[in-house]
């Protein structure tokens, strides 16, 4: 049988939707369920684990795969995304675990350039909302991670997406993302 139009609209607006900054639980759930179809179950309890041991095991994995098998990696890029931005916008997320969620998320960029624009409509915006965390270093490699977004998405889309982090109420992240569009201008 085939999908009513209707039920084909509801699904193509759902699919142009944003990725919300601030991810919640039920969310996480969501990507855990899409996700368990191409990763081993092991795989996905560390990576959605409580614990921050867990959380670096299933961080470890996708590091590693990210250096042996980049082509099927890549094809699960916007599940990797969402999950490790809701590592980043988790308050309770270990700095170690946060760090090596900051490694791996440069290097899927990395190796998924270029984004396509669903991958772009997950990840710049969160980062654009994350990048003035007080954490001095935590914010050098989040504004790293936002300063190659020109080179793996189209400037002039990367540059509305990024427009979402001036209107953020962390005005670190405000100010910050008004410099990386300034230099990206340049």
């Amino acid at each position: 049988a085939k999908p009513k139009e209707g039920v084909r609209a509801r699904r193509q607006q759902r699919d142009k939707g944003h990725w919300a900054v601030e991810v919640s639980e039920a969310s996480l759930q969501a990507v855990r369920r899409e996700m368990t179809a191409n990763v081993r179950e092991e795989v996905l309890q560390n990576m959605f684990a409580k614990r921050p041991e867990q959380q670096l095991q299933g961080l470890e994995v996708w590091r590693a795969e990210l250096v042996d098998d980049q082509e099927s990696v890549v094809e699960m890029t916007d599940c990797l995304l969402k999950w490790l931005c809701g590592i980043l916008s988790t308050a309770s997320t270990r700095a170690q675990v946060y760090k090596e969620a900051l490694d791996v998320l440069g290097a899927l960029v990395s190796a998924a350039s270029p984004l396509t624009p669903r991958e772009a409509q997950i990840l710049i915006p969160s980062l654009a909302h994350h990048c003035g965390h007080r954490v001095p270093a935590f914010r050098t490699s989040l504004l790293a991670l936002l300063a190659r977004i020109p080179e793996a998405h189209p400037a002039k889309e990367a540059g509305a997406l990024l427009f979402t982090g001036v209107r953020s109420k962390n005005r670190r992240s405000a100010a910050d993302v008004l410099e990386v569009l300034a230099e990206a201008a340049q």
